[in-house]
C-alpha cells in the first residue's frame, strides 16, 4: 500500500491515509515552510511530490501547497517571489510546477481564508 523510507514519507502517508480512510471525501492543503525553498533544503520538494504522486492520481488536481513562515526566507525573497519560486517561474529545478500555490500566514485571516477557498475549489479525493 505505501512504502516508508524516511521521516517525512511516514508523517504524510501516515496523516492522509487516515484522513481519507475515516472520511467519504477529502480536500487536501499541504502546508509547507518557506525554508523548503532553500537550496540546502530544496531536495524535499522532489520527496514531497514523489509521496504525493504515489499517493494520488492527478495530485496536482487535488492539493494545494499552502507555503507558511515566509519572514524566515525574507533575506531571500521577497513575498511576491515565493510563490513564483515554488512553482519553478524562474527556472529552479526543484518545484511545484503545476500545483496550485498560495502563501499562508497564520497572523492574516485574509490568507487563510483565501487559501480555504481555493481549497475548495479542488475536486475532492474521494472513496
Amino acid at each position: 500500500m505505501f512504502e516508508f523510507k524516511d521521516c517525512i514519507d511516514v508523517a504524510i502517508s501516515l496523516c492522509l491515509k487516515s484522513i481519507i480512510e475515516k472520511s467519504k471525501s477529502a480536500h487536501i492543503l499541504l502546508l509547507l515552510s518557506s525554508m523548503i525553498l532553500l537550496p540546502e533544503n530544496n531536495h524535499m520538494i522532489d520527496v514531497i511530490k514523489k509521496i504525493l504522486n504515489r499517493m494520488f492520481k492527478n495530485s496536482k488536481d487535488h492539493v494545494i501547497i499552502g507555503i507558511t513562515k515566509t519572514r524566515l526566507v525574507e533575506t531571500h525573497w521577497d513575498e511576491d517571489e515565493i510563490v513564483d519560486v515554488a512553482a519553478g517561474v524562474n527556472g529552479e529545478t526543484r518545484n511545484f510546477q503545476g500545483y496550485t500555490i498560495m502563501i499562508v500566514e497564520q497572523d492574516n485571516v485574509e490568507s487563510i481564508n483565501n487559501v480555504l477557498d481555493e481549497v475548495f475549489k479542488k475536486r475532492c479525493i474521494k472513496k
